[in-house]
């Protein structure tokens, strides 16, 4: 009996030390970073609120870890030999980009955040650092954007985040990254992990002014991806430099500790298709323009959601990657079922600029 009585008095102390390490707007250490990914919020016809995700990562960098510092020299030693690179191999580039796959993700942490006066609390973050929850926001003659930030941050530090509010009705843009707006030679995988990890990220020539003009008709952006998250503080850099249209990112969940790691190797069928589809339930009424490329499986992924969502299709765009190359047969089984005048392959931005919404 005593025993038992011992047993529950365990139970209860580790519960209450587990609310008072995870207590809401519990402080952010100042070895913890915290990013927030650009989401889209929805409209609530019924409440007249904004229902907006949040969805973030809080990490240590450890840059002070004597094993990470071993093991990026090491890589980087590899690599430089690998790529044939010697005396042309920007080391700082290389270390920057892949110390965010090695860096000590934080669990069980509560972030708070701060949006239009209210505080929110979100969900314990995961194994993996990331969090997630979900804000009503009233107000629904906001528009644009809604800028947030996490509370409990220590000294001058700020760590703020956005959502991009869409109205029920418009147009969206489902838009790839590598090989669509980003020179990556992903089919060359030897190439694609040079462009990664060693170069700067180069821009599809005339893609930034076609989103441009689209945003200016009244489009907004979804960046949809098979990149890892640990890449999106560059592709956001990337976007920004090259002056693209701001809009939510979905990219590849990935963390070299778990069986997630395997999804570095799904292919965009596994991963893109129910993003996308997440995406149209999301806002049932909103048109979608569907940009990729044929590097991978974007024709594929886009047959199967304009056939699932033929009402809200405008069109399909393809950035073939291999001129020259015979693909008629593939882009016809791809698209079986999807009007002609419905989908187009194009290998030069030129052709996007003349679309007028």
């Amino acid at each position: 009996m005593d025993r038992m009585k011992n047993t529950k008095y365990i139970v209860l102390l580790v519960i209450l030390g587990l609310n008072l390490f995870c207590a809401p707007g519990s402080t952010i250490k100042k070895d913890e970073e915290v990013i927030f990914f650009p989401t889209a919020a929805h409209l609530d016809a019924e409440s007249g609120n904004w229902v907006l995700p949040i969805h973030g990562w809080i990490y240590e960098p450890e840059k002070d870890s004597i094993l990470r510092n071993a093991l990026l020299e090491v890589l980087a030693k590899v690599s430089e030999k690998f790529f044939k690179r010697e005396g042309d191999f920007d080391k700082k580039r290389f270390e920057e980009r892949l110390r965010m796959f090695i860096v000590d993700n934080e669990r069980y942490k509560k972030i708070t955040i701060s949006v239009q006066g209210q505080t929110f609390t979100m969900k314990l973050s995961k194994p993996n650092g990331h969090f997630y929850g979900e804000v009503r926001i009233p107000g629904a003659d906001l528009k644009g954007s809604v800028a947030y930030q996490a509370m409990g941050v220590r000294g001058d530090r700020q760590f703020k985040g956005v959502g991009y509010l869409l109205g029920p009705e418009g147009v969206s843009v489902v838009s790839d990254i590598d090989d669509t707006i980003r020179d990556s030679r992903v089919p060359d995988k030897k190439k694609m992990l040079e462009n990664t990890f060693l170069e700067e990220f180069e821009v599809i020539t005339g893609m930034s002014g076609v989103y441009n003009s689209w945003q200016e008709q009244g489009a907004s952006f979804h960046y949809v991806s098979s990149s890892p998250w640990q890449l999106y503080p560059f592709l956001r850099e990337f976007l920004m430099v090259e002056k693209f249209p701001g809009g939510s990112f979905h990219l590849k969940l990935i963390r070299l500790k778990d069986a997630s790691v395997l999804n570095f190797f799904k292919s965009a069928l596994e991963t893109k298709v129910p993003i996308i589809k997440k995406l149209i339930q999301r806002f049932p009424k909103r048109k979608f323009i569907l940009v990729g490329d044929s590097g991978e499986h974007d024709p594929e992924v886009y047959g199967i959601i304009g056939r699932e969502f033929p009402g809200n299709l405008i069109h399909i765009y393809i950035r073939d990657v291999t001129p020259g190359v015979d693909k008629t047969e593939r882009f016809q089984e791809a698209f079986m079922g999807i009007p002609g005048d419905k989908w187009t392959v194009f290998t030069s931005a030129m052709v996007l600029k003349k679309i007028k919404l």
